[in-house]
């Protein structure tokens, strides 16, 4: 009986050979030898304080020389218990995999979600309220295998965020590097009422932006040259007095929207509110940068990038329009500034501040951009189809002519794959009919694999930021009632986001990157 060993795992004992434990080399237990701190001299047992249901399905890992998850213990803390016993990971049967990596993947979207609460949470707090020795909790972590307390946790956040911790034990005190309430009111549309009143007024000043560039081209908001009035083109004439044969002749000469606005101005209020627009949208830039504690970090953001180019284009385009006299004297000028003014359609960004008052319009942009493997997916074989089938097409029309050349027949290619059909170009033989049918068809089903997976990514955010708010209610009613400080809920989001590491590879990727590793 030499060879045989008791372990007594939380209660639960177990009786195995030495020679089985040996299956697994790499393991804790094939190494084990009674002058171990877990050996029980007295009874000859060794004793580990870990869980009974895991360790019998590790136990049977070393008997069959296969590992088979348990439906139910949390994948995570089985994976622990993994770790624990150094049970190597490329043993795990591939009709576990799917309920292994399904925790993994749950946990990836809340971190990512975690993470965003996290920022929005220490935003919103501008003082900091010192952890005492009589309000904290415990949590697991990973990364030491071991409890760490939750003052720890809060301590490494002050320093992270560079806040001043140093007063007495239980006292508030202002962070030295806090946000200030300027910078809440401009960015964190949620930090506060007035907060809430600015952000509704942006958003108006957006939209009365982007009705007056829609009406500006309008023939009625528009009048005679008042800025430059020594610049018309046409002597003698105003563009409303001008007779028709000229007009008619110089809109077959000109682009008629062209012809409107080198010959007009905007009307004067329409004009103003115009100005009005732009200045609030730079004057809130520039605000929003000299107020951020972070000017580094503000500029690394692609949302506020494009917000200072899309004001410079703004200022661009209207000073070009002002001054009609530098555009007829240059063509490139002039093609210049169409660039520009069509870039400041783009003003509509803006209306991207709701996603700070409306969580689903950020969760929508969130499983957008981390969908950008589908998106790539989409593009790259839309345009291998688009090419195979523009060529095909403009093979089989050939003796009609039809199509010049092959970007001709690419246009066409594209616009039936997306099913739009605009019938500029159609096919006219009977293999184009068919080549045209079998190109629409694939067009359909190119499109909707991809668009499944991102709306598949839109349903995962979704639900589980449901689940995230109800545990997040969870935990403010408990610190509610047991009236603890306001940073219990950031130091809450630091300890989850200790908890797990990202990770946004699939399943069997997952598990062949844990074998590569071992190896």
């Amino acid at each position: 009986m030499e060879d045989m060993v008791r372990l007594d795992i939380s209660g639960t004992m177990f009786r195995t050979k030495k020679s089985t434990l040996q299956k697994i080399p790499t393991s804790r237990l094939a190494n084990i030898k009674d002058s171990c701190e877990e050996y029980d001299r007295k009874s000859g047992i060794y004793i580990f304080d870990r869980d009974a249901v895991s360790f019998r399905y590790i136990l049977n890992a070393y008997i069959n020389g296969e590992l088979h998850a348990p439906k139910d213990v949390c994948p995570n803390q089985f994976r622990r218990e993994l770790d624990f016993w150094d049970i190597p990971i490329k043993l795990l049967s591939l009709c576990c995999l799917k309920h292994f990596y399904d925790g993994q993947e749950d946990i990836d979207t809340l971190q990512i979600l975690i993470e965003r609460s996290h920022e929005t949470s220490l935003a919103k707090i501008s003082t900091v309220t010192e952890p005492s020795a009589n309000n904290s909790f415990k949590a697991w972590d990973t990364a030491t295998n071991n409890y760490v307390n939750s003052n720890d946790v809060y301590t490494k956040m002050a320093k992270e965020n560079k806040k001043n911790v140093n007063g007495n034990v239980g006292t508030t005190r202002k962070a030295s590097s806090a946000p200030s309430s300027l910078w809440l009111l401009l960015e964190e549309s949620n930090s506060s009422t007035a907060a809430k009143v600015w952000c509704f007024i942006y958003l108006a000043v957006v939209v009365v932006s982007v009705i007056v560039l829609t009406i500006w081209t309008q023939v009625g908001v528009r009048v005679d040259l008042y800025i430059e009035p020594n610049t018309n083109a046409v002597p003698n004439y105003t563009y409303f007095n001008m007779p028709i044969e000229i007009k008619t002749y110089l809109e077959h000469e000109y682009s008629p929207i062209l012809l409107l606005l080198g010959l007009t101005d905007p009307h004067p209020a329409l004009l103003a509110v115009d100005v009005f627009c732009m200045a609030v949208f730079i004057v809130e830039l520039i605000v929003h940068f000299c107020a951020c504690p972070s000017k580094s970090q503000h500029l690394r953001s692609k949302f506020n990038v494009a917000k200072i180019l899309l004001c410079i284009c703004m200022i661009t385009a209207s000073g070009l329009e002002m001054n009609k006299s530098l555009i007829f004297e240059n063509n490139q000028l002039l093609n210049f500034c169409l660039i520009v003014k069509s870039i400041s359609v783009f003003r509509l960004i803006f209306i991207f501040r709701l996603r700070k008052l409306y969580k689903d319009f950020d969760l929508l942009l969130l499983s957008i951009s981390h969908s950008f493997s589908e998106l790539v997916l989409l593009l790259f074989s839309f345009s291998i189809l688009v090419i195979v089938y523009g060529t095909i097409m403009l093979s089989t029309e050939l003796v009609t002519d039809k199509f010049k050349n092959p970007l001709y027949a690419m246009w066409w290619a594209l616009v039936t794959m997306t099913t739009v059909g605009y019938g500029d170009f159609y096919p006219t033989t009977t293999l184009s009919y068919f080549v045209g049918g079998v190109c629409a068809v694939n067009g359909l089903i190119v499109i909707a694999l991809p668009t499944a997976a991102i709306a598949s990514n839109f349903s995962l955010f979704y639900s589980r930021n449901g689940f995230l708010k109800k545990h997040m209610n969870a935990v403010r009613q408990g610190c509610e009632n047991s009236n603890t400080r306001n940073g219990d809920m950031t130091e809450h989001l630091n300890v989850l986001k200790i908890e797990h590491e990202k990770s946004n590879m699939s399943d069997l990727t997952k598990h062949l990157n844990g074998v590569k590793q071992e190896s």
